[in-house]
C-alpha cells in the first residue's frame, strides 16, 4: 500500500486508502487498515497555523514488514500526537518525523517493541525514528529511537516500550522520555496528549 496525503491552505489532496478527518479540533490520520506490512509507505504534508493533529488508533507493523513513514507538519503552533506504534517481532520500519513551528510545538510519539500482551518477545528488528523539531529555520530538537534486539539491555531501554515529549517555546525546548512496559504505555500517551479515543 502506497498512501499519501497532504494539506495546505485548506485544500487536501491524497492518494491511496489513507484520509484527514476533522474532529474536535484535531486533524485525524487515518488508515482504514490500522495496519501496515510488507513495503508499506506513508506520506504526510500538513501545513498551517495552529495545527493539532493525531491518528485514529494505535498504528500495528507486522512481522517480516519494512515499511517507511514520512510526516513533515508546519506551522505557528503545532502539536502533533500520533497514538503509540506496535512493532511485531521481526518487523522493520524507517519512520522520519520533521515539525517546522514559528511559536511553540509539541510532539508525543511512543514505540512498543513486540506483543508481550500475545507473549510475543521482540527478538529482532530494525526500526529507525528520527524525529527534527524546528523553531522557524533553526533545528532544536533531532532525536533517533533505533529499536533492535539490543533494546533488552538496561544501558539501552530494558522494557519493551518508550515514550518521548517534545516541547519547543519561543526558541527554547525541553523533552522527556519514558521507558515503560506494554501495559503502562498507554496511560502515559493518554496522559501526555489528553486523548482518550
Amino acid at each position: 500500500m502506497r498512501g499519501f496525503l497532504e494539506l495546505e491552505g485548506g485544500v487536501l489532496r491524497r492518494g491511496g486508502p489513507i484520509s484527514l478527518l476533522e474532529v474536535g479540533g484535531y486533524l485525524i490520520i487515518v488508515n482504514p487498515s490500522e495496519v501496515l506490512a510488507h513495503e508499506d509507505e506513508i506520506t504526510v504534508g500538513i501545513k498551517g497555523g495552529r495545527v493539532r493533529v493525531t491518528d485514529q488508533a494505535y498504528t500495528k507493523v507486522l512481522k517480516g514488514s519494512r515499511v517507511r513513514i514520512s510526516v513533515e507538519i508546519e506551522g505557528d503552533e503545532v502539536y502533533y500526537y500520533p497514538h503509540p506504534m506496535l512493532f511485531f517481532d521481526r518487523s522493520g520500519a524507517r519512520i522520519m518525523t520533521k515539525v517546522r513551528a514559528l511559536k511553540r510545538a509539541r510532539v508525543v510519539e511512543a514505540y512498543i517493541l513486540g506483543r508481550r500482551g500475545s507473549n510475543e518477545e521482540f527478538t529482532d528488528g530494525d526500526i529507525l525514528a528520527t524525529t527534527e523539531i524546528y523553531y522557524g529555520d533553526k533545528l532544536v530538537i533531532y532525536d533517533v529511537f533505533r529499536g533492535d534486539k539490543s533494546y533488552k539491555s538496561v544501558n539501552v531501554m530494558g522494557k519493551e516500550a518508550l515514550l518521548a515529549v517534545y516541547e519547543v517555546s519561543e526558541g527554547e525546548y525541553r523533552f522527556e522520555k519514558f521507558i515503560s512496559d506494554y501495559r503502562e504505555i498507554d496511560r502515559l500517551w493518554r496522559a501526555a496528549t489528553g486523548i482518550h479515543f
